[in-house]
């Protein structure tokens, strides 16, 4: 064989490998997950046994988390992961719970929610802030305004409540 006809045939081995390899390595990252893959994140992150989604449940329950009855190997959707999520102590709601979730959503969920995850989740409705002193920070009464002790007009003269 000639160079031209070993570098062609070499190329063509290449591209077919490739051509092979890449929808398994696709395949894989949008392949759907299951409750136990987000069961075992969720362990994982907070410092709990997740050796498989059995155990990383165990754990969870007996942390004092109220996990929803999902069978382990249940093929994730959005609804799952809100429910298992509030039970955490996150805040989650979707709009097409029956969707399915995917391996790569499972881990940008878990990205996103390490913080959380990790310190111990804030109670539902809880307010995170940055830290610091908020008492004379006027910029989170989101439009509401603040009760007052004395007339505006009058200093001296208190004020009756609006019925």
């Amino acid at each position: 064989m000639n160079r031209v006809s070993k570098f062609t045939l070499s190329v063509a081995i290449v591209a077919c490998i490739a051509g092979t390899a890449a929808p398994l390595f696709a395949a894989t990252r949008g392949s759907a997950s299951t409750v136990g893959d987000l069961l075992v994140g969720i362990a994982s992150l907070k410092n709990l046994p997740a050796a498989d989604a059995n155990v990383a449940a165990a754990a969870l329950r007996s942390g004092g988390y109220d996990l929803p009855r999902l069978h382990p190997t249940k093929p994730l959707t959005e609804g799952d992961v809100a429910a298992v999520a509030s039970a955490v102590g996150l805040r989650v709601a979707s709009s097409s719970p029956t969707r399915s979730f995917t391996a790569s959503q499972v881990d940008q969920f878990l990205m996103a929610m390490r913080p959380a995850l990790q310190g111990g989740a804030a109670p539902i409705g809880a307010r995170q802030t940055s830290g610091g002193s908020d008492d004379d920070d006027d910029d989170d009464d989101q439009g509401k305004k603040k009760p007052r002790s004395k007339s505006p007009k009058n200093p001296d003269r208190e004020s009756t409540p609006l019925k």
